[in-house]
């Protein structure tokens, strides 16, 4: 399947996102951008790379039911160029007249919906936002600083930490009960390090059991 979505483009009056699922995973292989005189054609990704990010259950039920009530609509657009190859592409989400969606009439449609949530409905609160709460439910939930990364399109995983590292604020609550699971017998499934290996166990297997534990300073004590 395939779907779009507006997304910001600083140089275009439109931008929206084919999107192509296979499996579990959603993978944005392509997008439709609009140039200077506002023709919308087809173009990769930004940096040419495509995207992947893992498809929830809860997201895949709803994408079935809006399939079933709104079938996908095949729409052809030029290749990077307004006189480019014509490429087809079969979107999930158009305008009422089964247009690709320009970023306008999308945005029209956001400020609409966030008003009836009774959501303030300025900049900080445009769609680019679901982008910095999927962010944040992959960050709270545990997901690795570089798997979110991967997600979002960053090169650089130190951005993506520079950018939400304040969504991490439990990060030394987790590490103390990390440990205390390691260390505590009963807590986790298995030997905890506390547990003292049988003789018939092979040596591989046994976990160092301590006895007294130094740490090794210097400095006044």
């Amino acid at each position: 399947m395939s779907s779009t979505h507006g997304s910001r483009s600083p140089s275009s009056p439109a931008a929206v996102c084919t999107v192509k699922s296979a499996g579990e995973t959603l993978s944005r292989s392509s997008q439709a951008t609009g140039n200077d005189t506002g023709t919308l054609v087809l173009s990769p990704p930004k940096r040419g790379k495509v995207r992947s990010v893992p498809l929830p259950d809860s997201v895949a039920m709803h994408l079935s039911a809006h399939i079933a009530d709104f079938p996908p609509v095949e729409v052809t657009l030029p290749w990077r160029v307004p006189n480019g190859e014509p490429i087809a592409a079969a979107l999930l989400f158009t305008t009422s007249n089964g247009r690709a969606l320009r970023r306008p009439s999308f945005n029209r449609t956001w400020q609409t919906a966030l008003k009836n949530a009774g959501i303030h409905g300025g900049r900080e609160n445009g769609c680019h936002a679901l982008r910095h709460t999927a962010a944040s439910a992959w960050l709270g939930a545990g997901v690795d600083i570089r798997t979110v990364a991967e997600f979002l399109g960053h090169n650089d995983p130190g951005f993506t930490l520079r950018t939400y590292t304040h969504l991490l604020p439990d990060a030394a609550d987790r590490a103390r009960k990390a440990m205390d699971a390691f260390f505590a017998p009963g807590l986790v499934e298995g030997s905890s390090a506390l547990t003292v290996p049988s003789e018939d166990q092979p040596r591989r297997f046994r976990r160092w059991t301590p006895s007294v534990v130094t740490c090794g300073c210097t400095g006044a004590s």
